[in-house]
């Protein structure tokens, strides 16, 4: 749509008309703005263009340095507004100071351009006010000085300064900043969502984290943004974060005096540059039903809020593919409700930014961050890997972070271990915080701590005997443990419940390390004690077997012990934490592996569809991303036609996870490819299966395994369309990428001869 503004000849017409218009609206006229443009429709771009400019004017910035031009419809307006100009006139010099080179860019208050300063000699941005006569014109230029005296008012290096306000020799007002080269956010977002190398999503957080303190500082300064987005982010050559285009903000928040404001529609959502969709996209809900009243340093916290969780799903909230996205549609949607949750729409992405993200765009104000500060200190929280407030709190959260923070110490990366068993004194803590009301668990509370102590006294005792240097031969950790492992039991002869939880721990270091055997062992000597001891059904007991499964898998184990430990860990899941929780169903999941690794398909089937129906019940609880992989396993032992109504469900939910795509939609739409084949829908699977290799280059190095399988099938589903040249291709480029021990090796060269024979 062509930018009214530039469109001159109709400007006077158009304000004759509006000036009009409010006249008679000030003597009781009910006309509204739509009636008008009906009446005009050849105006209707400029008579909404002029109501835009005539809202965005805000009186509420006054405190800030001298006072401007009174309000155009104001006794004397216009004499101050000729003095303000008087005082530039009186300042120009007798020949223009700077030199055009050039239009940098144009908007709704005027036109900026790229400009030669001889005298100090350096580049600068000129900033000029649109012009036009009126009432509208001294709106205009009313806007324009505010826009130039907040920014002057806000020296901090996140926010361009104003250098000079005065008039060029054509008598244009104009202000001059320094030229900022570089991208906008937006583009940021696109480049980490692709894979950039330069831009990681800590980097881009990190963007945002310096944004959310340049903001904080306007706060502190009195001055809300209002128009927080990523087009208003620009990140300079060399690393500069800056906040831009202040042209919307106010002065104060809630609680102050403010002047009376005019309900915002639809059309006052467009932004100088004609961004219709990203402002309400970012805007905060108080804002959109216009009860400008409560627009406040809140409403920049929600936006910021919104530009996170566009950076963490790859979409602007409320702004979805396919879906009417103008911004009277983007309106209604921000005020009917809150936007998709974020954790549905992130896909993988770190939990901790899904809480932040959710926490500033509350629907309530005062349920968002206190300040602006609070928010930039849990995003450098997640960077510094320390806790994030909206995330989660308390002592164990806290040690966890400080080892993430120190994981070079060999007695931290111990400790670690100890956290995940669940026997900290951080546990003990946080159990003895939340059961205060009963004896009985703050004794449970104290004896965890006791537990912990023992179990912390024999790890320090491990480090210290071994010590740093022996001998002249340096000494590691594992040498440390591997010392003394076997004396375990005969540490804690009376207490097996210790002992269970040193086998515990020691067994998952082992395990994390890639010593199998060992971590199989000595998880397996804590599960005995733990049964011994009576605390089998405990959270410790429970995430030793869950870890002995795992264990198990690994290594492929099919013999009866490892079925009957797997068919017990359902049982005992199922018994204690109840049939459709999360534990309980990955030990169904694991269970049905372990009977189709021993060709009993109709047991594994069983199990499977068992827990697939289980899964739907408790959504909530599993996630989607975790019910999509069960169909899929299912899939995979069912016969074709329940296999393709699973694997459209799987494919259906994972569209739906990652607008982006994912290696696990990819992989899905792989396995569809392949049932379809069968099942003599060859069109549709060779689709799918030229879209999961797209999809699947994209997350994968070439020569993958994976990747190779789902090229070679697409390969196969070319040919079976007599399509030999297509399938030659994608051949060759697997005989250029599969290495010589990959198990598909030998038909490759056979299938690339019957391309060429059949081409």
């Amino acid at each position: 749509m062509s930018d009214p503004r530039k469109v001159d000849p109709l400007l006077d017409r158009a304000e004759e008309v509006y000036a009009a218009w409010l006249g008679d609206r000030e003597g009781g006229a009910e006309t509204s703005l739509e009636d008008l443009c009906d009446r005009h429709p050849e105006l209707a771009e400029v008579l909404r263009t002029l109501a835009e400019d005539e809202r965005a004017v805000d009186p509420g910035l006054l405190g800030l340095g001298d006072p401007l031009p009174a309000p155009a419809d104001e006794p004397g307006a216009g004499d101050e507004i000729a003095s303000f100009l008087d005082r530039l006139e009186n300042r120009r010099r007798p020949a223009e100071r700077y030199r055009s080179q050039g239009e940098l860019g144009r908007g709704g208050m005027g036109v900026v351009e790229r400009a030669w300063d001889p005298d100090l000699e350096r580049p600068l941005a000129r900033k000029f006010v649109a012009t036009c006569g009126g009432t509208h014109g001294q709106r205009r230029l009313r806007r324009f000085l505010t826009e130039a005296r907040v920014t002057a008012g806000l020296e901090h290096p996140g926010i361009v300064p104003v250098h000079e306000l005065g008039l060029d020799a054509e008598g244009r007002v104009y202000f001059t900043m320094p030229v900022v080269e570089g991208c906008h956010f937006g583009e940021v977002i696109a480049l980490e969502r692709d894979g950039s190398e330069e831009w990681t999503l800590k980097r881009a957080v990190g963007v945002l984290q310096r944004v959310c303190e340049a903001v904080a500082y306007a706060h502190d300064r009195g001055v809300v943004h209002r128009d927080l987005k990523p087009a208003n982010i620009m990140v300079g050559r060399f690393g500069e974060v800056y906040v831009l285009d202040w042209g919307l903000a106010r002065r104060g928040d809630p609680g102050l005096p403010k002047p009376t404001a005019t309900p915002l529609d639809a059309e006052a959502l467009q932004t100088q540059d004609g961004d219709v969709v990203g402002t309400p996209a970012y805007m905060a809900p108080e804002q959109a039903r216009g009860d400008l009243a409560r627009v406040g340093f809140a409403a920049d916290i929600y936006s910021a809020g919104a530009i996170l969780y566009h950076l963490l799903a790859g979409q602007a909230p409320y702004v979805d593919p396919g879906v009417d996205s103008s911004s009277t549609a983007v309106l209604a949607r921000v005020l009917e409700g809150p936007p998709r949750p974020i954790e549905r729409v992130a896909g993988d992405r770190p939990a901790e930014l899904c809480a932040i993200a959710a926490r500033a765009m509350a629907r309530e104000p005062a349920d968002r961050y206190g300040t602006m500060l609070d928010l930039a200190y849990d995003l450098r929280a997640y960077l510094e890997h320390r806790v994030v407030e909206a995330h989660r709190t308390g002592a164990l959260a806290e040690l966890r972070k400080w080892i993430s923070r120190n994981r070079a110490l060999a007695a931290s990366l111990i400790v670690s271990i100890l956290l995940v068993t669940g026997g900290s004194a951080a546990a003990a803590v946080v159990l003895a915080e939340k059961n205060q009301e009963t004896t009985a668990a703050l004794a449970s509370a104290e004896r965890e701590a006791q537990t912990a102590a023992a179990v912390v006294e024999f790890l320090h005792d491990m480090v210290r005997e071994a010590g740093p240097v022996r001998q002249g031969l340096s000494t590691t950790v594992v040498d440390a443990l591997d010392a003394r492992a076997a004396s375990i039991d005969e540490s804690f002869p009376e207490d097996p419940h210790v002992a269970a939880r040193v086998h515990g721990t020691v067994g998952d270091f082992y395990r994390s390390i890639g010593r199998i055997q060992e971590g199989e062992h000595h998880l397996g000597r804590s599960l005995e004690l733990h049964r011994q001891s009576g605390t089998d059904r405990t959270p410790a007991g429970l995430a030793v077997l869950r870890r002995l499964s795992e264990v198990l898998l690994a290594q492929k184990r099919q013999d009866d012990d490892a079925l009957a430990l797997l068919a017990g860990s359902v049982e005992l899941h199922s018994t204690t934490l109840g049939a459709e929780a999360p534990e309980t169903l990955e030990a169904m999941n694991n269970l049905a592996v372990i009977h189709a690794w021993r060709k009993e398909r109709d047991e594994a089937q069983r199990i499977m569809r068992e827990l697939v129906e289980r899964s739907s019940s408790a959504a909530d609880l599993v996630g989607l991303e975790q019910r999509a992989t069960w169909m899929s396993n299912l899939a995979s032992l069912s016969e074709d036609e329940e296999a393709e109504s699973l694997l459209r469900e799987c494919i259906a939910i994972r569209r739906e996870l990652y607008p982006d795509g994912s290696d696990r939609l990819y992989k899905a739409m792989h396995k569809l490819g392949q049932v379809l084949r069968r099942r003599g829908q060859p069109e549709e699977a060779l689709a799918l299966h030229e879209e999961a290799v797209r999809g699947r280059r994209r997350f994968r190095e070439q020569g993958d395994g994976e990747l190779l399988e789902t090229e070679l099938a697409f390969a196969l589903a070319c040919m079976e369309l007599e399509r030999f040249e297509r399938a030659g291709e994608v051949l060759d480029g697997i005989l250029a990428t599969a290495p010589a021990e990959w198990s598909a090796q030998q038909r490759l060269g056979e299938l690339r001869a019957i391309c060429t024979q059949e081409r």
